[in-house]
């Protein structure tokens, strides 16, 4: 199938993966004005969207037929722009060079029923103070009087599989960020609210989809209140919720602009080998006023952000003109996407020997209350859907001791009391009391016998040990030759979990952790001191070298 493509930029490449501590600085290439030109019109083959077109609106019933006399193949299927899994593939001749025109554009929209989009403040944009507040839930539905909607969550076209997606949710991260966009990785150890806010936006999307035609199938509910206890927006385009409003749906839904209009999607002209000529001619067409003033009439924007002359009563205000997302922007939020999407499914072993009563310098912690702090930290970051557990190890009484109790679970895996794994996980921690030796070669291998047999595909599958680093217990029963004798027949590189240590001992003793962590491709982080404690944390919580 040949495609006229109607472009603001040449696509995007994948961006190359990294360490996930560095995933959110990928998105430094998100500045919605791009490069401030305003690429054109590009008679191109090219990847950026195969869909088959959909009809331009259903009522009233305009398609490419009644605009230039012929259809474009699948013009009657429901589907929305920018959906290829190949989007961005460079495949144009021209698109997104200096000098070529503007095109006609739909906005990435948040579609809510109009009776939830009040809330967040339709018909004005939204405001990055307001993504801020609902990402880390200092908005609720519950506090705007309707606890029936439940938490805020978002239902979005895949970013990596779609243009609408990746626009979508670098323009959302963007907004978490201020609404600048990101030049560094956001500070862990001591989030502030846009640090949080940016960490949530990937947590926050909660139903995933391969095209943006099954996102808008979310839109075909009965009731406000039954699309509420899915989701609580869609992501995706100011056109597609023009369309659904036309078929008169149960209920109709409203655009919230992302970036106030800025953040947009071109549209695309598709069409087989034998009406290639005529798709070529529409594209034409599309560039004269009369072509201008017919895609408005079918629920497109002109190419400098005119609203469209159908639909009006469900659109926001836009006050900025579309903007430029060139390759480079593409593909950054698509590497970053891809890094915060894949969870964690992390072991936590903690070492509640004596010596972790010891003070530790420079602050009014001991070594055990630093490690509290760090693994409480972690999960007010952690997703919900990342899976993790807490065990501990000492001696008492000539034995050695490892508290297993915890499995590893999803964290919002639900348990007895209305309350869910993760809260069990920071109740333990609060209650752990140090004594004792430390049996830390054998809690190791315990917890590694735990750990392969609970691996989750797709996930970060780690075993984290939180240690003053000494493995000092009369009734241990391992030795470090048996433990890397164990390790080395265990470790499986095909679903690998990596062991990765955070030493917190002033007197920087690593000993021979570092040769264990490196039998697993895992790393050896130390804290001497409180300065080192950020940067630590970073290290250990991504097991990045």
């Amino acid at each position: 199938m040949d495609e006229v493509v109607m472009s603001r930029s040449r696509g995007a490449h994948a961006a190359p993966s990294g360490g996930r501590n560095r995933a959110i600085a990928w998105l430094a290439a998100l500045a919605l004005g791009g490069d401030g030109r305003r690429a054109g019109v590009s008679h191109a083959v090219d990847l950026l969207d195969r869909d088959r077109a959909r009809p331009l609106c259903r009522r009233p019933r305009l398609r490419l037929r009644q605009v230039f006399g012929q259809d474009v193949p699948g013009g009657d299927g429901r589907q929305g722009v920018g959906d290829r899994p190949g989007v961005g593939r460079d495949h144009a001749h021209g698109a997104g060079r200096p000098g070529h025109e503007s095109v006609p554009s739909t906005p990435v929209v948040l579609a809510l029923p109009k009776e939830m989009a009040t809330e967040p403040g339709w018909p004005q944009p939204l405001m990055p103070e307001v993504v801020q507040d609902l990402f880390n839930g200092d908005k609720t539905w519950k506090g705007m009087g309707h606890p029936e909607w439940g938490a805020f969550r978002i239902a979005s076209p895949d970013p990596q599989k779609t243009l609408v997606g990746a626009v979508g949710f670098g323009t959302l991260t963007a907004l978490a960020n201020g609404g600048k966009p990101l030049t560094k990785s956001p500070d862990y150890y001591a989030p502030s609210k846009a640090d949080f806010a940016v960490i949530h936006s990937e947590q926050k999307i909660t139903t995933l989809t391969d095209t943006v035609a099954e996102a808008n199938d979310l839109l075909d509910a009965v009731s406000t209140d039954d699309f509420a206890r899915t989701v609580s927006a869609v992501l995706t385009t100011e056109r597609d919720v023009i369309v659904h409003n036309a078929g008169n749906p149960q209920v109709e839904f409203v655009s919230i602009p992302l970036a106030a209009g800025a953040a947009t999607v071109p549209l695309v002209v598709a069409a087989s080998d034998a009406g290639g000529e005529n798709a070529k001619a529409f594209a034409d067409y599309a560039r004269t006023p009369g072509g201008q003033i017919t895609l408005q009439a079918a629920g497109w924007r002109s190419p400098k952000g005119a609203p469209p002359t159908i639909g009006t009563d469900s659109v926001g205000v836009t006050a900025l003109e579309p903007a430029v997302f060139d390759e480079a922007t593409i593909g950054a939020v698509r590497g970053a996407w891809t890094a915060m999407h894949t969870h964690g499914s992390t072991m936590a072993l903690i070492d509640l020997s004596g010596s972790m009563n010891l003070p530790f310098p420079g602050s009014k912690l001991s070594r055990l209350d630093l490690v509290r702090t760090l693994a409480n930290k972690a999960y007010d970051l952690a997703s919900p859907k990342a899976a993790s557990t807490v065990w501990f190890f000492h001696t008492s009484g000539g034995r050695d001791i490892i508290d297993d109790g915890l499995t590893l679970e999803i964290n919002d895996t639900p348990v007895d009391g209305g309350q869910i794994h993760s809260d069990e996980i920071r109740r333990a921690l609060r209650d752990a009391r140090a004594g004792g030796g430390t049996p830390l070669y054998l809690a190791v291998r315990k917890a590694y016998q735990h750990a392969p047999k609970n691996y989750r595909e797709g996930y970060l599958n780690q075993l984290i040990v939180l240690s003053d680093g000494n493995n000092e217990a009369a009734a241990n029963s391992m030795t470090l030759k048996q433990l890397s004798d164990y390790l080395k027949k265990t470790y499986n590189p095909k679903e690998p979990v990596s062991i990765s240590y955070l030493i917190v001992d002033p007197e920087g003793r690593i000993g021979p952790l570092k040769e264990v962590a490196d039998l697993t491709k895992g790393v050896t982080v130390r804290v001497l001191s409180m300065k080192d404690v950020p940067g630590a944390f970073a290290q250990a919580l991504f097991a990045t070298p």
